[in-house]
């Protein structure tokens, strides 16, 4: 399995919270004992679509944390951290072994929804401004999310392959039908599975797990696939451009050009390593290609994705892609940035990777005799 899986699975989850909800909140206290460790503060940040910051509140050495509804049901992972004022802001890890061991799985987010969360921990290992706390905690979701990280973790290793993984998949949610840890993870195992496959584990589901954004969102994908797979023609989506989001239009024009379309994001280092060689093509080429970009990030991101553009005065189109609910990348079935496609004048397309020396004699040889 590709290592890019890992930027896969943050962009799905990421994308998850596009669905709405219209449960009421309410109060979930979670509780932190972290031995006998000193902190001035500790805060949590939970990963998502935008990061939410939270600084928990002490109260006799018991760190507490109100964790809403749309946070516990919308995000899968968060990111603990406590303050030292000789070391500063040190990560902090909460295992569930006392010692390192593979696959221990660190910080999930699910614990109980029907009990109150009071974690127990003590210090177990300082590595590289990191501390490893371990804690006998656990409970139905917290085990159910433990399996599924594991599982994916064997997975993208090839410590197990997709049929033994799907199997375990199918036995978990039979065991578990409403386990919320078990929908929230099968996003990760999306792109390993076939169009058949993700139909009959749709099937599985109950009605309250399909009615999940959870549920909705392999639904989705779904969709999607089946999309992308019954035409060899490229998608063409209305999208914001970049240099006026308010003006929304096809990203692709009918101008009898090849196209060349990149898709990238504000914090993809391999996407700006790559800017020089994209300049070479469109200085070379761009009276016969039309190159243009697409950005995968989210809305609040703008201003930084067009300072990019300024500073590496990139000459061609950009659009947003914010405004396509389930991301443009699962439109395309793509697993990360920087990912790009060429697109012939009569829409067929095939992707095509410039930084590899082939890729490129390829395009330029195609191009300069078109």
């Amino acid at each position: 399995m590709k290592k890019t899986h890992f930027l896969l699975s943050a962009i799905l989850m990421a994308l998850l919270i596009n669905f709405s909800c219209t449960e009421s909140p309410k109060e979930r206290i979670w509780s932190f004992e972290l031995g006998d460790v000193a902190f001035d503060s500790v805060k949590a940040n939970f990963i998502g679509q935008s990061a939410q910051e939270i600084y928990f509140k002490k109260e006799n050495d018991i760190w507490k944390i109100d964790v809403s509804d749309s946070i516990y049901k919308d995000y899968t992972l968060l990111e603990l951290s406590g303050f030292q004022p000789e070391k500063g802001w040190l990560n902090i890890a909460i295992v569930d072994s006392p010692k390192i061991v593979k696959y221990n799985v660190s910080n999930i987010l699910l614990f109980s929804d029907e009990k109150p969360v009071k974690v127990k921990a003590s210090l177990l290992q300082t590595l590289d401004n990191a501390l490893f706390f371990t804690s006998d905690y656990s409970d139905t979701e917290y085990l159910n999310a433990k399996k599924m990280a594991s599982l994916y973790s064997q997975l993208i290793r090839d410590e197990v392959s997709i049929e033994e993984a799907t199997k375990n998949i199918f036995e978990y949610i039979e065991s578990t039908p409403n386990s919320l840890a078990i929908m929230k993870y099968l996003v990760q195992f999306y792109y390993s599975l076939d169009l058949e496959t993700s139909k009959k584990l749709l099937a599985t589901l109950d009605d309250d797990a399909k009615n999940t954004r959870h549920g909705k969102a392999l639904a989705s994908y779904i969709e999607d696939m089946e999309a992308f797979k019954s035409t060899d023609k490229f998608q063409v989506f209305d999208l914001p451009r970049c240099d006026n989001p308010e003006n929304i239009e096809p990203f692709v024009k009918d101008d009898g050009k090849y196209k060349l379309i990149i898709f990238s994001s504000v914090g993809c280092g391999p996407c700006h390593a790559a800017i020089p060689i994209y300049k070479e093509v469109y200085n070379d080429l761009s009276n016969k290609l039309d190159m243009l970009y697409i950005s995968i990030d989210r809305s609040d991101l703008i201003e930084k994705w067009n300072e990019i553009l300024v500073k590496y005065e990139i000459p061609w189109r950009s659009y947003f892609s914010y405004n396509i609910e389930s991301g443009i990348l699962q439109k395309y079935m793509l697993y990360s940035v920087p990912s790009s496609f060429l697109v012939y004048p009569d829409l067929t397309y095939e992707k095509i990777d410039i930084r590899k020396q082939e890729d490129k004699d390829k395009l330029y040889k195609l191009i300069r005799n078109s």
